[in-house]
């Protein structure tokens, strides 16, 4: 008896881990704080060099917050960016301006990402966005 009820509250323990490691994974903050941060900011704040160009002659990260363009994209044109990668037409080189994510994250994650980043904008950017998605 006493295995049993070990063994249940060992399953139990082990589904709630899973069950909290997905909901970390579908968490648009951490999300954004493990892949995109890096470039766009903490904050969304971008590279201080935006709009401007780095060392090899490319586009450095814009900013996601109210000051940036994020808004200004539909959301499946940012699902399709940050999955596919993108190239600024401009860059020097023909590296990536924006890494594709293909394979690290699923379009669940970056939508989950694009609704953290959301909390930045302003109410107008958030309805324009909005327009942009119908």
């Amino acid at each position: 008896m006493k295995f049993l009820k070990f063994c249940s509250v060992l399953l139990t323990l082990s589904w709630l881990s899973l069950a909290n490691g997905a909901m970390a994974d579908n968490n648009g903050e951490v999300l954004y704080n493990q892949y995109c941060s890096v470039c766009h900011g903490v904050i969304g704040q971008g590279d201080d060099r935006w709009p401007g160009l780095n060392d090899t002659g490319d586009m450095t990260a814009p900013p996601h917050n109210e000051k940036g363009h994020t808004w200004r994209h539909s959301s499946d044109d940012l699902v399709k960016m940050t999955l596919m990668g993108h190239r600024d037409p401009y860059n020097a080189t023909e590296i990536l301006t924006m890494p594709a994510y293909e394979g690290l994250l699923t379009e669940h994650q970056v939508l989950s990402i694009i609704e953290h980043i959301k909390s930045w904008w302003t109410p107008d950017q958030i309805e324009n966005q909005r327009k942009l998605n119908q």
